[in-house]
């Protein structure tokens, strides 16, 4: 098992998922978010999750005018999505291939996006196609 160090001195941590894995998975979508979420915890990737799924149905389903009204009322669009970097996460198409780590009881991913960029984290178990 391949195992990489992160960190300086005593605050070093070992992750085993820097390609400790063959792909076994591929990351798939769920609902409007065309792609696997995958962030440092479970609740983030989940909570943007529905962040991102709730902007996509508003820019689908609302007008631009009610979406302006919605704003001039609450105070946000509704339609704004977040960006996942923005929260340290990472935006996985669908397709990409996933390594899995066993053992968890959430998806411990890692994999490597078409752009050469690594990518490794926890994402939400549908967001997985084995």
């Amino acid at each position: 098992m391949k195992k990489s160090f992160v960190g300086v001195g005593i605050l070093a941590a070992v992750c085993t998922c820097h390609g400790a894995y063959a792909a076994d998975a591929a990351a798939k979508g769920m609902d409007l978010v065309d792609g696997a979420i995958v962030c440092r915890s479970y609740d983030l990737a989940a909570w943007l999750y529905g962040q991102v799924n709730v902007a996509r149905h508003a820019q689908r389903t609302l007008s631009p005018e009610q979406r302006r009204q919605r704003e001039l009322i609450t105070g946000d669009d509704i339609g704004q999505e977040p960006r996942v970097e923005d929260w340290g996460c990472t935006f996985v198409p669908a397709g990409t291939p996933l390594a899995v780590e066993p053992g968890n009881s959430v998806p411990v991913v890692s994999g490597k996006l078409s752009d050469g960029r690594r990518f490794e984290g926890v994402t939400l178990p549908t967001m997985v196609q084995r």
